[in-house]
């Protein structure tokens, strides 16, 4: 990170320093905590075998079939801006409308993205990463993608989604709507051509319109006006595909 801005929270950082060393100390946290190891070894003292542990939870941030591990976003969700956003979780919260990037960058989270090369790779692979694993469960079992001729990916990030679908089924022909910094860093994929714009604008057009975690990110009217645009862009029998995480209603 090249710069910072001068709202940064460099007056609270050792509130959560203090924080993480009483909770790495802490002899609650070993029991509350689920742990895996990465090897499980055995033998002799003279020869010890390892190998890889047959842990789900160590085997998330090792690198799967796909090439694909979330130890990205393990990093994005734990490194220092994570950290100082953290800090600010109460003033968001009593000030709607504000995030806590916006409260301690003074920029929103887009905004913070395209001004800093660093964290815009790791953000990119981090959902790149983390798409190959959902999307491979949706892929295999959602049959709505058969028979579609232009699907469009609504910040497909640099278009892992799309590429995925159109890899499946390959007589899609696949657009990856992004930002601009976003697709200008993306990799070329077969049948998939990278489009920048604003989506709270205007949409591409197409047959089907995905979107994977995006209208979570976003107010109610900010995704009306989003589904309208969708809507505008779509033909009479078009479809939107919303994917989307579904907070349980039992604590």
């Amino acid at each position: 990170m090249s710069s910072r801005s001068s709202t940064a929270p460099h007056h609270r950082r050792p509130i959560i320093s203090r924080h993480r060393r009483s909770r790495l100390r802490s002899p609650t946290t070993k029991t509350q905590m689920p742990t895996s190891s990465l090897i499980e070894c055995s033998g002799s003292s003279q020869v010890i075998h390892c190998s890889p542990a047959p842990s789900t939870m160590a085997l998330l941030v090792v690198k799967n079939e796909d090439g694909a591990s979330l130890s990205p976003t393990l990093v994005s969700m734990h490194n220092e801006r994570a950290l100082d956003c953290w800090l600010y979780l109460d003033e968001a919260v009593l000030e709607p409308g504000l995030s806590t990037i916006d409260k301690a960058y003074g920029m929103s989270g887009y905004e913070y993205l395209a001004n800093n090369a660093v964290e815009s790779e790791l953000f990119n692979q981090s959902m790149s990463d983390h798409t190959m694993v959902v999307m491979r469960k949706i892929i295999d079992k959602y049959e709505g993608f058969d028979g579609l001729k232009v699907v469009v990916d609504v910040g497909g990030g640099v278009g892992t989604n799309i590429n995925m679908i159109v890899s499946k089924y390959p007589t899609i022909k696949g657009i990856n709507f992004e930002l601009p910094h976003v697709v200008e860093a993306a990799p070329s994929f077969p049948g998939v051509d990278h489009v920048g714009g604003d989506m709270f604008a205007s949409v591409p057009n197409g047959d089907a319109i995905f979107m994977k975690w995006v209208l979570n990110t976003w107010s109610d009217e900010q995704c009306l006006k989003l589904l309208k645009n969708c809507y505008e862009a779509l033909p009479r029998n078009g479809k939107v595909i919303v994917v989307e995480k579904i907070l349980s209603t039992i604590p």
